[in-house]
């Protein structure tokens, strides 16, 4: 799972660890994932605001950095009956996720692990990265392009 601060992140084989980490709301979590007819590939928990994002990304198992594309919010506890998302956003790729390999459960075997963790580790010694703009798919290109760096699909698992 990735985690920062109160928000945690998962790969939808993983969702094991993100009701652990949603602990009181867990219940709630399962019954919007079991009810939802909403694709998704990564779901992210605010536990702070009790908001669970379904994220559709669908190039997480074959580019290094994946792009989102849309997400829906459910904000628990806010219906009655069906679970209902709160709002919908297009992203279309202008975010990007880092360390897909933190996502995903132990032994997953949708890209390799291993070379994601070595493609983590020679960014994260890169000096001069913003770690605060990094999530931005224009700045991120920027970034990988002013130090060489290849972009784009993986070689595969």
């Amino acid at each position: 799972m990735r985690r920062v601060c109160s928000l945690g992140w998962v790969h939808r084989s993983n969702i094991g660890e993100l009701l652990e980490f949603a602990e009181k709301d867990a219940a709630a979590v399962l019954g919007v994932l079991g009810a939802t007819e909403e694709p998704y590939d990564v779901v992210k928990f605010d536990r702070r605001n009790r908001r669970l994002s379904l994220i559709t990304c669908p190039e997480f198992d074959s580019v290094w950095e994946p792009g989102v594309e849309d997400v829906a919010v459910y904000r628990l506890g806010r219906w009655k009956g069906s679970p209902a998302p709160d709002c919908r956003t297009r992203r279309r790729g202008c975010q990007v996720y880092h360390r897909r390999e933190d996502f995903v459960a132990p032994g997953y075997a949708g890209f390799d692990l291993e070379a994601a963790r070595r493609r983590t580790r020679m960014l994260s010694a890169i000096p001069g990265l913003d770690r605060r703009r990094a999530m931005y798919a224009s700045y991120w290109a920027g970034f990988l392009a002013d130090h060489g760096i290849p972009s784009g699909r993986e070689a595969g698992p």
